[in-house]
């Protein structure tokens, strides 16, 4: 859809400078801002909304698993971790 809006020049100038030095159009930083700004679409379907929650998921297991790769290695489990740390904190 074409609009026309009426913004003030010096404003314009600065939206199309900096759009220009980032290698963007003016149009597409312009829908950008109204994406930010709007509220987000709720989902059209079950599938759609079944897939952006297995995405979600799939990108938490991948940090997940990156920062695993991080930690030193140990012999103990998550929970002789934690039982360790409430003994020593005396709970």
């Amino acid at each position: 859809m074409k609009v026309t809006i009426d913004i003030p020049e010096a404003l314009y100038r600065r939206l199309k400078a900096k759009a220009a030095a980032d290698g963007r159009s003016v149009r597409d930083v312009t829908i950008e801002a109204y994406e930010a700004w709007l509220p987000p679409v709720p989902f059209a379907s079950e599938e759609e909304r079944l897939a952006a929650a297995e995405a979600w998921l799939a990108e938490w297991i991948r940090l997940g698993d990156e920062l695993s790769a991080k930690l030193p290695p140990s012999d103990r489990t998550a929970s002789q971790i934690l039982m360790d740390d409430r003994r020593a904190k005396d709970y």
